[in-house]
Order: structure tokens, then sequence, then C-alpha cells
């Protein structure tokens, strides 16, 4: 099912007012994807997974920017999913997200003026790679047979230029989780 999605990017504000134990930038990302699993008679769902019937996924998303330069993410994983009764569904699995060098210099990089206007950080040219590895858990309700309530744990490992960036080493950490809750409504879409 196709997302749309806004990204503000990481704010100009001063890096050392930013805390340690949070993201120095502000950001508002929701992702666009389209999957559609193996065996499922053409149904849409979210992600873009192909998987074993009743058991386990994979899946990829790939995210470009359409404004403000901010590059090109994608993320993979697997999930091992197993459904209690009618109306729950448990999953798990590993994550790894890699970005272009447009994604990691916006948000990973700090430019010579914005090391000058700061005094505090070096600049630094982040380069495109894997970006962080992680592992996800997942419980989802069905409210009804076309509203999913759910909520995960993701959390994530920064790696490579992600980092070694001074965003991340001296105002963040590499440790990164995000603890959420969704609600989606299913509908089709016929031509």
């Amino acid at each position: 099912m196709p997302v749309f999605s806004y990204n503000i990017g990481r704010s100009p504000i001063s890096f050392d007012s930013a805390p340690k134990s949070g993201r120095p930038y502000r950001t508002a990302a929701v992702s666009s994807s389209i999957s559609a699993p193996i065996g499922s008679s053409g149904s849409v769902t979210d992600g873009c997974s192909l998987a074993i019937p009743n058991q386990l996924r994979f899946r990829s998303e790939i995210r470009q920017a359409i404004s403000n330069g901010s590059g090109l993410v994608i993320d993979i994983g697997a999930d091992w999913f197993q459904r209690l009764g009618d109306r729950w569904l448990l999953s798990a699995g590993p994550r790894a997200s890699f970005g272009n060098g447009a994604y990691m210099r916006e948000y990973f990089g700090i430019s010579s003026s914005e090391a000058l206007q700061n005094g505090a950080l070096s600049s630094f040219d982040a380069k495109g790679g894997l970006k962080s590895v992680g592992f996800t858990v997942s419980a989802a309700y069905d409210v009804t047979p076309t509203i999913t309530l759910q909520i995960y744990d993701r959390f994530d490992r920064l790696t490579g230029d992600a980092a070694d960036s001074p965003v991340t080493s001296k105002l963040g950490s590499e440790n990164q989780n995000v603890i959420g809750i969704s609600l989606a409504k299913a509908f089709s879409v016929s031509f």
C-alpha cells in the first residue's frame, strides 16, 4: 500500500544544543512501499515481501527523497511470524539499512561551514553504505478484518560512517531504539 512521506531533515540548530540521548535533528518521516507476498493472489500489503506461508517472510523497502536532496534508503529484513488465534500476529526478525551518499551526508555529515559555525564538531564527509543492523519484534491485533493495531520495538546499531560521525559519537549513540504503535486500514483498489 503506498504511503507518502515528508521529512524535514536535520535541523540547522546548534549541534551542542541537542540532548546527548536524543537525535540532534528533527524528522517527520513516513515511508513509501508496495509489496506482494508470494501466494497472495495479487493482494498488496505493507513492505515488499516474499513469504514462506505461515512462517517466514523477507521484506525490502526503498525510500527516495523527492525534495530537499536527502537521498535514498534501502531497508531489508526477515521476519519469523506466528498467528495466535484469529486476531493476533507476533513477529520478530533481523534488519539492515543502507543509505546512499546524499542520505548519509544529510543525516550524518558535517560540512566545513557547519563545523566552523559550531566550533565543537569537526567536519565529516559521510559516505554511502551500510547504515545500521538491527532487530524488530512486533505484535499486531486485527481490530476488524480491515483494521489492524500494531505495537513494535526496533533496535538498530549504527555502523560505518553513520556510527563514526561526530553527530553520533559526540551527540547521540550508536544504539538506536524505536518503540512505536500503528493503526492500519486495508482497502483494495481496482481498475
